[in-house]
């Protein structure tokens, strides 16, 4: 199930971009109301400059782009009409094309480990649930007419979901595997940039000292990683002086230089650089 090294070599140069909407709280702050859709051009300048990444639209536009630079055919995927009729999902991805046809689903946004297959008619596929592809959760592939069912099984924390008789949740996204056009990204990028982005979010993949692949995610209200042994929890309150220790904390996880983390606090919280760290 896992993808050819021609698609590893460019899934490999997002190991250090963080799927993160800080960026764009800061640039929103800065670039005003030229601040939607980034170019790749200014994708791969902010992220030599501040470490910054992107969210789920921005990291398919610029994965596409790598992969094309390649010489790899692929496609950005959304989910299917019926599912959202008005176009409004965040959901976004991308399916690459090896040399003989096969396709695999990339996940920058949710930062997967590494992208699976989902060519069915290929004799390496199983529907079974897999570990070692969504480092918080065992995934498993269903596809019915170009319909794929991306179902996580995710373990319950034993201290919190000791009284449940399934150690596992489930959760499941669907996409049409037929791709969305070019300009429909694009769109739907922008569209998504006016409407979305309240408050700051950070995902990032990190290599833990423990030996094992573990996703931390961020919001304002708290932060956790999600590991394949269950979410882990990290208590926090931007609150009462806290905020400075997670200006800290955050970029150290993240990569992010600490005036992206402070200016993206300001624009959230509505006032400045300063007052957001007091």
């Amino acid at each position: 199930m896992q993808a050819p090294e021609p698609i590893l070599d460019v899934w490999r140069q997002f190991a250090d971009v963080p799927a993160e909407s800080l960026t764009y709280q800061w640039w929103r702050r800065t670039a005003g109301g030229s601040a939607l859709q980034r170019s790749v051009a200014l994708m791969e300048e902010h992220h030599a400059q501040y470490g910054s990444g992107g969210d789920a639209f921005d990291l398919a536009i610029w994965l596409l782009a790598k992969f094309h630079e390649a010489g790899i055919l692929a496609d950005p995927v959304a989910p299917p009409p019926d599912v959202d009729p008005d176009k409004t999902s965040d959901a976004i991805a991308v399916v690459a094309k090896d040399r003989f046809g096969r396709r695999y689903f990339c996940d920058l946004g949710e930062q997967w480990i590494q992208p699976i297959l989902v060519s069915t008619r290929n004799p390496d596929f199983t529907p079974e649930f897999l570990s070692g592809f969504d480092p918080g959760a065992e995934v498993s592939i269903e596809v019915v007419e170009k319909r794929c069912t991306i179902t996580r099984r995710i373990r319950v924390d034993e201290r919190t979901g000791a009284n449940r008789h399934d150690p596992y949740v489930y959760e499941r996204r669907v996409f049409d595997l037929r791709g969305i056009p070019p300009e429909e990204l694009i769109e739907r990028a922008e569209n998504a940039a006016r409407r979305r982005r309240t408050q700051p979010w950070l995902r990032r993949l990190i290599y833990r000292e423990d030996g094992g692949w573990g996703v931390w995610c961020w919001t304002p209200q708290g932060a956790c990683w999600r590991l394949p042994s269950g979410v882990v929890e990290e208590p926090m309150d931007m609150a009462g002086g806290n905020a400075e220790l997670w200006v800290d904390a955050i970029a150290t996880r993240s990569g992010l230089a600490p005036e992206i983390v402070v200016g993206a606090l300001a624009e959230w919280a509505g006032t400045s650089a300063e007052g957001a760290l007091r």
